[in-house]
């Protein structure tokens, strides 16, 4: 007797823009090829139809993952394409609906497209897929703004749109991180340290940036280069032991690897543990079945929803369990 796979798809920005050697998307794709039919859809591809006394329906162009050419540590030790890595069928046009489960690995920004997504996203899961992350958490939770929900275990931290409120904070705590709200991987954050800048350079790149964004994050800044920028993996809550620690290159601040900085795997510290048995009831209560923690230091600086990274580095050194996501 035949046994019928399940199928799972996996929602990202262009395909051809994936980068095969960090991205974490396709090494879900990867361990999910073992237990499933696997497919990439494209955001921009999705459609919705609805009317005429006709339930919604949502549909995409997709590609179908046939089988993976090169084994994960080759992936991280060379520089390869998409291309180099899959075997893929295009399908011109597949009904959603049919999927057991959907992955929302779009990157930020977390934009009008992203939260229309959600929304069709929300219509896929009442009709009985599984949806991961939660559409309604997606939607609800900014990743920076939620840590202030957690005061014992953060920074000094000021959100806001109000330039006084960033210049006091600034001359409070002299040496601070501006972040935007919605962005990803470094994108848009700056140092600001009244030690070595000048007031007025200050006071332009606040205005500049909440011109830019209308909010912002200012954060004491804390010293990265002790124990690395670390991303912690939950999965259905529980931390995978080890992290990746991210340092930032020579003369830099950001640790993203994206932006420039370097990785090493670490086992998680009691002071890790903490932090992510803290966060556990708030991660399941919002159907978080993924999720990625930034510590440094010692404190929490962002619980990242929309499409954590670095399992394949972390994964590189000790496996990561992630077969349980795929439960349904």
């Amino acid at each position: 007797m035949s046994v019928v796979r399940k199928s799972i798809g996996f929602i990202v920005d262009d395909v051809s823009s994936l980068n095969a050697s960090i991205d974490s998307s396709l090494y879900l794709a990867e361990q999910a090829l073992y237990q499933y039919d696997v497919y990439l859809i494209e955001a921009h591809q999705i459609s919705c139809v609805s009317g005429d006394r006709q339930d919604a329906t949502l549909s995409s162009s997709a590609f179908k993952i046939e089988s993976f050419k090169q084994s994960c540590s080759f992936v991280i030790e060379h520089d390869v394409g998409v291309d180099d890595v899959l075997s893929m069928a295009k399908i011109d046009k597949m009904d959603l609906s049919s999927l057991d489960i959907i992955m929302m690995r779009k990157d930020p920004p977390v934009d009008q497209l992203y939260i229309g997504l959600t929304y069709m996203l929300d219509i896929l899961e009442d009709s009985g897929v599984k949806v991961i992350n939660s559409p309604k958490a997606l939607r609800d939770i900014n990743e920076k703004h939620v840590i202030l929900n957690f005061p014992n275990l953060i920074t000094a931290t000021c959100v806001t749109s109000c330039v006084d409120s960033v210049t006091e904070f600034l001359i409070e705590h002299r040496r601070i991180v501006l972040k935007p709200m919605n962005e990803m991987g470094g994108h848009g954050i700056c140092l600001l340290d009244i030690a070595v800048d000048d007031m007025d350079d200050c006071l332009a790149v606040i205005l500049s940036m909440l011109q830019k964004y209308s909010m912002i994050m200012a954060q004491k800044c804390l010293d990265v280069d002790r124990e690395g920028d670390k991303r912690i993996i939950l999965i259905n809550g529980e931390p995978v032991p080890y992290a990746l620690a991210r340092f930032p290159s020579s003369g830099k601040f950001i640790a993203n690897l994206c932006a420039g900085g370097s990785g090493s795997v670490v086992p998680l510290t009691a002071r890790d543990y903490e932090i992510c048995g803290d966060l556990k009831p708030f991660v399941n209560s919002h159907n978080l079945s993924l999720v990625g923690i930034d510590v440094i230091d010692g404190f929490l600086t962002e619980i990242n929803i929309t499409s954590p990274t670095c399992l394949r580095h972390i994964n590189s050194s000790h496996l990561i369990p992630v077969n349980s996501l795929f439960d349904c």
